[in-house]
């Protein structure tokens, strides 16, 4: 069986639009939801996909497949990320465990380095989730919006 968990509060960019592409410091200071094109400040809508195995899969998976899409590399990836390498190789290996086939074959280093590549599996995964995030975002547009107008602003303390 599989679940999707939302959560309308938090800050996500994703890899591979360039837009959304920061270094630590401006992630910290990134305040939208990303909707396709369209952004609403402070508030996002994330999916994290709950197998039957009891394995998941995330936003911050699959940035990571992106990532390792564009650079060639897992510590190219986790640099680009900004997370260490053992973080990165660790998510690796949780998604390659999670899945039936690697979604991420490595070569180990030597001369000319070695390196990574995401497999023809782990591109159906990227495919796959960022459509059913599409998806999910265009259906709860509204709600997502209603929600953010409830939400105390930014630097606003709460009147407890």
């Amino acid at each position: 069986m599989y679940s999707l968990k939302y959560s309308a509060f938090g800050v996500r960019p994703t890899i591979g639009d360039p837009t959304t592409v920061l270094d630590a410091a401006a992630m910290l200071e990134f305040h939208s939801f990303k909707i396709g094109k369209v952004r609403m400040a402070d508030s996002q809508l994330s999916i994290r996909i709950d197998l039957a195995n009891g394995e998941r899969i995330g936003p911050g998976k699959v940035d990571l497949l992106e990532a390792i899409r564009s650079t060639g590399s897992i510590s190219a990836a986790a640099r680009t990320l900004g997370m260490s390498y053992r973080r990165a190789w660790l998510l690796v290996e949780d998604i390659n465990a999670a899945l039936c086939a690697p979604a991420v074959a490595a070569a180990t280093g030597g001369r000319r380095g070695g390196g990574a590549r995401v497999t023809a599996v782990g591109e159906k995964v990227i495919a796959l989730y960022r459509s059913i995030e599409r998806t999910a975002h265009a259906s709860v547009r509204k709600q997502c919006r209603a929600v953010h107008r409830l939400a105390r602003k930014p630097g606003v303390r709460s009147r407890a």
